[in-house]
Formats: C-alpha cells, structure tokens, sequence
C-alpha cells in the first residue's frame, strides 16, 4: 500500500499501530511535526515515549521545529525505496495555523496535502487525531482547527489505499468495512 491513514483519538493507539505498519519497511523515515518548548515537561515525556518504541535505525525528520524543513518538501525529496511514517496531520496542521494566518493560503496547503501524499515517490504512513468528536470548541481558532482538520482527514482517506480509525487499542479498516459517504 503507497499512502495509508491511520486516525484516532488521543491515547487510542493510533502512532502505535501506525509504527506496526512502518516496521515491516526496510527503511523508514519517522517524520515528527509536531512541536513544543523544551520546558514543557508533559510533551517531552510523551516525545520520550515515541522514541523509546521506534527502532533504531529509523530515520528522524522534525518538520515541526522552527527553521526545519516543511512536510511539502520532505514528501517531495522522499524516496521509492523509504517508508515515511508522519505523526501527525494535526501536528502539521497546528503549526501551520500558528505561522500562515491568510485563509486562502491555509486553505490552499490544507487542499493540497493529500494529492502530494498520495504522490510521494515513498510508502506514506500518516497518522491524524480526530477531534470532531466532542463538543465544539468555544474559541475561534479551535474551530478553525477542528474543521479544518476534519476536511484534511477526509481527503486524505479519499487518497489513501488503507483508512485505519482507531478506538480503545482496536483498528478499523474503514476502507474494508466502510464506504465513502459519496457512494450511496
């Protein structure tokens, strides 16, 4: 499978299912987008976590780090032979919402991620939160972020070969079991 989706909720297992999926390549890439300040000790133990899990000859691209490089460009160097395992959209999605405040421009790299993950020269694994599931956030911004993040996920299912939803430590294979909204 070239671009495989795996989403969830936080805590679910997701990254960890998604890191199953990477380990049967030869060669990954974990590409990390998310980011946060040295001092914020919770987010450091949870970095701590991922690490400890992934073997280690994985590759390590952080694209969430001020003056690293962007996920467009990783997913445009990749290549045939490499697994990218992406964690996460929202990750990627969040830094985005923090650096690039015109809409239309948001809006144009929220529609195009999924036709260049599913172009990627490599395997894509992309994991994604779902958090369209609670209440709706009473701020602007947290809406933003929640719709926005529906529609990427949705697209990117679309593209992808594999749709993984995962709930309470079990996947489900949304594409076997599932059929898009567009198809009844």
């Amino acid at each position: 499978m070239k671009l495989t989706l795996v989403s969830g909720a936080a805590r679910s297992g997701k990254s960890q299912l998604a890191e199953q999926l990477a380990a049967r390549a030869t060669r990954v890439t974990y590409v990390a987008t998310g980011w946060s300040a040295p001092d914020d000790a919770d987010w450091q133990v949870r970095l701590a976590r991922h690490r400890e899990r992934r073997p280690s000859y994985w590759g390590l691209v952080e694209t969430g780090v001020p003056g690293g490089p962007t996920l467009e460009a990783v997913l445009a160097e990749a290549e045939a032979d490499e697994c990218l395992l992406i964690d996460s959209l929202g990750g990627w999605l969040g830094a985005r919402l923090l650096t690039d405040f015109e809409e239309e421009s948001l809006a144009r790299a929220v529609a195009a991620l999924p036709g260049q993950l599913h172009r990627c020269a490599a395997r894509v694994i992309a994991v994604s939160e779902e958090v369209g599931w609670g209440v709706i956030p009473a701020y602007p911004l947290g809406r933003r972020f929640r719709d926005l993040l529906g529609a990427l996920n949705r697209n990117v299912a679309r593209e992808a070969d594999a749709a993984y939803l995962v709930a309470n430590g079990y996947a489900l294979d949304l594409k076997v079991i599932g059929r898009a909204i567009d198809q009844f």
